[in-house]
């Protein structure tokens, strides 16, 4: 049996746009790290933990769920490559094409095979903000449109 000791620095970690607009982050980056250089590049990841204090490997070797993954999976569901650290000190890059098993037991894998020490994410293009917009009877009606602010009457 073998025992890990990981020192994590709140500040630490590194994050790096690549030139598809894919972003490569140390696991020990914080999520508000990833997102602040995301945002800079006008780039976001699709799936936030509600927490973003939490570490990019911590969520990683979880799964990694938030509010959009009804629609967009888990957050693992977004790496395309990993760099494990082996339990002999190996590091390894792995993807679905390269070291295929490690990477599918690496991601929400709690650390069993090894340590996740870089990710490379897909993002997306940041997402405009919307408005609300009623449909149905009310909103087709002069009357109605206002109705519960006081307009319209």
């Amino acid at each position: 049996m073998s025992s890990w000791l990981l020192a994590h620095d709140g500040e630490a970690g590194e994050v790096r746009m690549l030139e598809d607009g894919r972003a490569e982050a140390t696991c020990r980056s914080r999520w508000k790290r990833v997102e602040r250089t995301l945002a800079e590049a006008g780039r976001m990841f699709p799936i936030l933990t509600t927490l973003l204090r939490t570490s990019v490997g911590g969520t990683l070797s979880v799964g990694g769920y938030g509010v959009r993954s009804f629609v967009d999976g888990a957050q693992v569901d977004q790496v395309e490559r990993a760099r494990l650290i082996l339990p002999d000190g190996q590091a390894v890059w792995c993807s679905r094409e390269e070291n295929s098993e490690l990477f599918r037991f690496a991601l929400a894998g709690f650390g069993q095979i090894g340590v996740l020490e870089r990710v490379v994410l897909r993002t997306v293009p940041t997402r405009s903000s919307g408005h609300l917009a009623r449909r149905g009877p009310a909103a087709r009606s002069p009357r109605g449109a206002g109705a519960g602010r006081g307009e319209g009457r």
